[in-house]
């Protein structure tokens, strides 16, 4: 996963354990990024400032996508395609709900 910025500098983000990153969403208030996998099956986080990455989800998932964020509730939501499921959690991966 690459990025660009204003300038046209072009920096690798994430170049490792990512196959198909269909859907991106940032938080813009907390400075993070969040992707959907739709190969691997995972939902993942980056922390911007400190390039540190996490899988918050990686089961129960089936072609997770259209990953969107409210960073002033601590939210993230995507549908899960296969499952036919809007899924909501926290952005610390806790409180997964369907």
């Amino acid at each position: 996963m690459i990025a660009c910025d204003d300038n046209g500098n072009h920096s690798v983000l994430v170049k490792s354990n990512i196959s198909f990153g269909d859907s991106l969403a940032v938080d813009w208030i907390h400075g993070l990024l969040f992707w959907t996998d739709t190969e691997l099956d995972t939902i993942n986080v980056m922390d911007l400032n400190t390039k540190q990455r996490k899988v918050l989800f990686n089961e129960n998932l089936d072609h997770s996508q259209a990953i969107a964020v409210d960073p002033s509730k601590g939210l993230i939501f995507w549908i899960d395609k296969r499952k036919k499921e809007i899924v909501r959690a926290s952005m610390d991966g806790s409180d997964r709900m369907v």
